[in-house]
């Protein structure tokens, strides 16, 4: 019941799409977090567009390298998530008429009620497109074994 209310509430905004920016991110987290995994994750499988949403919530409730304990202190702390801003900073965003932003900010909902899709907090995720960049390098190292296959790699 509760997410349901939670639906009904976050999708009573006002545009009917969200361009999150830098200076735009005053809405409610899991809005936000809908709109990472948009982002981040594009037409990828409900799978992975929740656990990139678990990777960035778990940083929010352990206060990750006490950049803070909300969403936005997270994504603004310095060279954290700056790709959101500079990298196809359109795809961060929040629309209320797709069906897959609707998906995601139910995800995001359960996410942030603790629903998790592995027994390993995970913290970092990356794509294979750069094989020789050190996050890549660092993720790969521990990265997590999913029983579902991931385009992305998990840490």
């Amino acid at each position: 019941m509760y997410i349901k209310l939670m639906i009904l509430f976050c999708l009573n905004v006002q545009p009917n799409k969200i361009y999150f920016t830098q200076d735009n991110l005053n809405y409610n987290p899991a809005l936000i977090l809908a709109g990472i995994a948009e982002h981040e994750c594009l037409n990828l499988s409900w799978q992975e567009r929740h656990l990139v949403m678990e990777a960035v919530w778990n940083r929010v409730e352990t206060n990750y390298n006490n950049n803070g304990f909300t969403i936005q202190e997270q994504l603004l702390a310095p060279k954290q998530f700056t790709g959101l801003f500079t990298l196809r900073p359109k795809d961060f965003c929040f629309d209320r008429k797709n069906p897959r932003h609707i998906e995601n900010l139910y995800m995001a909902l359960c996410v942030i009620k603790g629903h998790r899709l592995t027994n390993r907090q995970i913290l970092y995720w990356t794509d294979n497109t750069n094989k020789n960049c050190k996050h890549y390098k660092y993720v790969k190292r521990k990265a997590i074994k999913t029983k579902f296959k991931t385009i992305q790699l998990f840490r």
